[in-house]
């Protein structure tokens, strides 16, 4: 009976392939890097990285030839979902933040597969104890007016509700839940957290490159917004950016000798890596992504021997001064409403003359202009469409968000 069911499985799940093939070829393209894999510890269905970095669709064989084939092929997409939207790559920090981003992944999945959609609870609905645990209603949808948003505004979506309202939890709906997606390997897999975001940005790549834009519309959006996305850690891309030089002037010193008049003082040229920081003080800004921010900087003021400048910017410029570590901890966010980051931009270029400007800001203000290197560091709560211009006017490694 066993070896018959695994048959059967695969099968069904070979058929569910050439299904979704047939809708696109961009699936056909990224089902190439997903291998079945059988697991009867698992509920029905789940995702894990194999070691060679790619993709094994894990499945109960006990399980699946009882199901649907429209509800098991709704499910596989799902998980091909989790890939596109680089879900394998959360690590949870612990079992209650698992739960939170469970429910925030599968909101943000959900409302673009129609079978799971029908069958979907609002978050607000699952949050306040509502959901009933003999309702065929077993899948997570977006909270009611908030639809078409990432998994990391879902996330902090959850977390405000539960501030406020606290949280009635449901296990029978967790427990159901996890029994037709397993998250549990998320996070999970042997090789850094970059190599796997590089490998897996450019399977979507060539995917969608091979596909020649046949792909469905409710995907396409975040399919190219992926692959255009840098794929440098945050962190990595200040210190790359704080970490290129320039030359400055030559000038004299007998710290260095001459090397044709002994009695004389040598030449020494300055290498400048002069930066500016503008730091948007009119927007939502969080104060744990503030405070990640400028830790950050303070590791880099200590370790480079250059200039930093620092500009407090709404609608005009508030205040301008050299950044020296532990500033940050008495930096106030005003929250004034509107934004003008283009008056920064100038002052920093013309009269700083810095050789590049780091700008921290949630995006919602007008994309400024910039003549010399920019670095737009995004909070978590950001303004998509404010990223997307700055990829299309700056290019892919112009824009990164803060993540922990």
């Amino acid at each position: 009976m066993a070896e018959t069911n695994l048959i059967e499985s695969f099968d069904l799940l070979e058929k569910v392939f050439i299904s979704l093939g047939r809708e696109s070829p961009f699936y056909s393209y990224l089902l190439l890097y997903v291998t079945p894999v059988p697991d009867y510890k698992i509920g029905t269905l789940g995702l894990r990285v194999s070691e060679r970095g790619f993709f094994d669709l894990l499945f109960n064989p006990s399980k699946l030839p009882t199901m649907d084939f429209k509800k098991i092929r709704a499910l596989v997409l799902h998980q091909l979902m989790h890939i596109i939207n680089l879900h394998v790559l959360i690590k949870a920090k612990d079992a209650e933040d698992q739960i939170i981003w469970d429910l925030a992944m599968d909101a943000a999945i959900n409302q673009f597969i129609p079978e799971l959609e029908r069958y979907s609870l609002p978050l607000e609905m699952i949050l306040s104890g509502l959901a009933s645990p003999d309702s065929e209603f077993w899948f997570v949808g977006p909270p009611t007016g908030l639809y078409n948003q990432t998994t990391e505004f879902y996330y902090e979506y959850i977390k405000d509700y539960v501030k406020k309202n606290g949280w009635k939890k449901s296990d029978e709906f967790i427990k159901m839940k996890e029994e037709l997606d397993s998250h549990m390997h998320f996070g999970d897999f042997g090789m850094t957290s970059e190599m796997l975001e590089n490998l897996t940005r450019k399977i979507l790549k060539d995917a969608l490159k091979k596909s020649q834009g046949k792909i469905p519309d409710r995907i396409f959006d975040v399919v190219t917004e992926i692959v255009l996305q840098t794929s440098i850690n945050w962190r990595t891309a200040i210190r790359r950016f704080t970490g290129s030089s320039i030359l400055g002037e030559r000038y004299r010193t007998t710290l260095k000798p001459n090397r044709r008049y002994e009695d004389e003082p040598g030449w020494r040229r300055e290498y400048l890596a002069k930066v500016a920081l503008i730091v948007d003080t009119s927007g939502s800004v969080i104060q744990e992504e503030f405070n990640d921010f400028f830790s950050e900087i303070d590791k880099i003021a200590r370790t480079i021997n250059s200039s930093i400048w620092l500009l407090e910017v709404d609608e005009a410029i508030q205040s301008i001064f050299e950044y020296k570590p532990g500033m940050w901890k008495n930096l106030p966010l005003f929250g004034r409403g509107l934004t003008d980051l283009q008056p920064g931009i100038d002052y920093a270029e013309k009269e700083l003359r810095v050789e590049g400007t780091i700008v921290f800001t949630d995006g919602y203000v007008e994309l400024p202009y910039a003549r010399r290197r920019i670095l737009f560091v995004l909070s978590k709560k950001h303004n998509p469409d404010f990223r997307k211009e700055v990829l299309e006017r700056y290019g892919a490694g112009a824009a990164v968000v803060v993540r922990n």
